[in-house]
This record gives C-alpha cells, structure tokens and sequence, in this order.
C-alpha cells in the first residue's frame, strides 16, 4: 500500500510516526511523511520520503515560550491565535501529497487528515499517544492542570472545552468540507476521535474504564529505534562515577534557561549527586563545570541512556515517559502544558516516582526533595522494574502494521 503519515506537533508526536513509518516499509509499504518543515532535517537520515507542511513547530514553541511554560490554559492563548491558519494549511498541504494513496495515519494537532481521507475515499486512523485525549468522566482535558477532580467535574470541563473547540475550529473545518463537498462535523471532539488508536501500552496509559466499548483500539508505543549509541563524551561521565540522575524538558522552550538551569544546579548540588542536562530546545545553558558532577548533552538514545540513570526528570511526553519506563528507572516528571500534567498525575498513581512539581512552581527546594524522593524510595524502584518487563514483551510497531493490513 501507499501510506501518507501526517503528525503535526513537537518531537514526540513525530517521532513514533517515522518508527511506525520504518516499520510499515519493512513489511513492503510505500511511505510518505508529511512533517512541519523544521523536523524534516531532524528525520531526513531515516530515508523515508518526506513531505514539509504545517508551521514551523520550534519557532513557535520558542515565540511563545513566556505564555506557555507552564500556565496551564494560557498555553491555549498563542495556540488559539494560530489554529485557523494552521488547519487550513492542513488541508492544504494534505490534499497535495493524497493522490493514489490507499491509507492515511493522522496523529498530534491534525484536524484536516480525517476530512481529506474521506473526500479521497480511503481509511485512516488517528493516532494518539495519550487516553487524555479520549473524553472520560475520571479525568479532564489535555491542558487541564488538576488531576484527581470528582467525575461530575470533569465532565463539567469537558462540557465547556468541547463548546470551545467548537467555536475555535468547527466553523473553518466544516467550510472546508463543504469545498470537499462533504457534510458539516456534528463537533470537534467527537470528529478528532473518529478511527482513534491509543498508541501507548495499557500498563502505562490504558483507555479509560468508561471508553465506549469498540470504538477505540490500542497498541503498544511506537518507539524509534534510531540506531545511535551513547557518544564517547557522555560515555566517559558515565562511566566516572556513580549512575548520574538525568534532567532534560525535551521539546520544551524556555524564556529564560540560564536562570532555569542555576535552579537545577543547586538542586544537584544541595544532593551532593551527579546529573547530565540535556540542553532541548530550551537551550538550557550555565557554568557547570566548577563541581564536575555536571555534563550537558545535545543528543543520545533515550533507551540506551536511561538504563544507566539513578532517576529521570523530565517534562513528561508521552515518548520520554514510555522510554524511561522501559528503562526501570524512577521518574520525577516537571510538566509544562497539555496532556504533560496527565503524565505526572499518572506516574505518581503508578508508584514511579513522588508527585510531579509543575513547572511554573518548580523551586531548587522542591526539585531536591523530589529526586530525594525518588533515589531512596524502593517501591518506586521496584515498581519501575515490574513495569519495564511488561514493556520490553510488547511491539507496539508490529501490533500496528498488523492492524494495517487488517491482521489485528
């Protein structure tokens, strides 16, 4: 078959798509991914035929940086000034790539590709990595920074995200579907779940108790398998002492990442640990070389470095959560935005690591306590490496192409 992958996001609603896009050429598919045009480079090595589309995701992560990091629904606010500009791009830049193509794979902020498959008359999916984005009366929208609210709240929000999601982009899709010629969208979330796979593994992230029954289906994550090792430099840190504890907000932007990284380090240092920083796209620079019990990086395999780690702090994507699960390590996870407070809420209820430290409230105090917390916790430990087994017996890549060519 040719199939078109159409992600559109940050990093971590990329990358599961190109592994899934490897695994669907292995097993003799042709594949075209269209990406915004500043992950293309990023992926380009993969050899998969590529495609730029959509906005220019780190641009706009850095734009708006201030508004984002980490207050809750003001994410929304730089989000909502772009949506009808970006999903009439969508129909765009999917129309253009559709031709003879027999499937077509949606995942992240793609509100077009349902409506384009349609009108092309072929079947598509939409892939997520998160049940958040799944309505349920135990838990609220993705953006929502509470966890834990009584059902009837929940569904008190959902109520009112639905009516805005409606107004922000009910009106722009169905005018374009009616240049399709198809019929107006009865809403916007019941139009993005349509033929929705959760592509997480249920340990971590299940469908929710109240998900109708057969609508929904689920697969293993799709984890990328990019073949690099763990460079001689960061080897040599490992190597030198005891296993370090890794802190790194991946996709990420942050206005101010000198005094964010000052913060870590007196947290590291309060500790008496060792820590590797990766820099992300925040950027996060400093002195870190007076104790020499810190070292920055740019680049390594998630699933080879994290093995070797005491404790992962990270900002809570789904993909780096689904990496160091599988890792067996404790987690201690800073969320920004989105579907991130999601991800802390459920490590916690989880027994992997203490509660998460939201980031517009992290402090150097909390930060160390926390991966106090999660260093000499042994039911963490314990709970991580249970988890992890369940993980590494699972390919969530194969359970997917199977379903491809209707074996699953």
């Amino acid at each position: 078959m040719k199939i078109i992958l159409a992600p559109m996001g940050s990093e971590g609603d990329i990358r599961p798509m190109i592994a899934l896009g490897l695994g669907l050429r292995a097993a003799g598919h042709r594949v075209c991914a269209c990406l915004p045009p500043d992950l293309c480079p990023e992926f380009a090595h993969y050899g998969l035929d590529l495609r730029p589309g959509g906005i220019r995701v780190k641009d706009f992560f850095r734009d708006n940086a201030a508004v984002m990091m980490g207050h809750g629904f003001k994410t929304f606010k730089p989000m909502i000034r772009e949506f009808a500009r970006v999903v009439n791009g969508q129909f765009d830049d999917l129309s253009s790539v559709i031709k003879d193509a027999d499937l077509l794979i949606n995942a992240g902020l793609q509100f077009a590709g349902s409506s384009v498959a349609e009108h092309a008359g072929i079947p598509f999916f939409h892939a997520v990595h998160v049940p958040q984005l799944i309505p349920s009366r135990f838990y609220p929208p993705a953006g929502t920074p509470w966890m834990g609210l009584p059902p009837i709240v929940n569904m008190l929000i959902w109520a009112m995200y639905n009516i805005v999601m409606d107004r922000l982009l009910k009106k722009t899709i169905d005018v374009r579907r009616r240049g399709l010629g198809l019929e107006p969208i009865s809403g916007i979330s019941s139009f993005y779940s349509r033929s929705l796979v959760l592509a997480m593994d249920p340990e971590l992230g299940p469908l929710p108790a109240d998900a109708p029954a057969g609508r929904f289906s689920q697969t293993g994550y799709w984890q990328l398998d990019t073949g690099e090792d763990i460079d001689a430099e960061v080897r040599r840190f490992l190597d030198a002492g005891p296993p370090p504890v890794y802190i790194g907000f991946g996709s990420m932007s942050d206005p101010r990442p000198r005094e964010t990284f000052a913060c870590l380090r007196r947290a590291v240092d309060s500790l008496g640990i060792r820590a590797l920083v990766k820099r992300g796209w925040a950027g996060l620079a400093g002195d870190a070389t007076e104790s020499g019990r810190i070292r920055f990086f740019d680049r390594a395999p998630h699933v080879k470095l994290f093995p070797r780690m005491a404790v992962v702090v990270h900002h809570g994507g789904a993909g780096t959560t689904h990496s160091a699960g599988l890792s067996g390590v404790p987690q201690v996870v800073v969320p920004h935005f989105l579907d991130q407070y999601w991800w802390g809420h459920r490590i916690a209820a989880i027994g992997l690591g203490p509660r998460p430290l939201h980031r517009s409230k992290l402090t150097s105090g909390n930060l160390a306590r926390a991966i106090g917390d999660a260093l000499d916790n042994a039911t963490y430990r314990g709970n991580a490496a249970t988890l992890a087994a369940a993980l590494r017996a699972r390919d969530g890549i194969a359970e997917m192409v199977a379903k491809v060519e209707g074996k699953g």
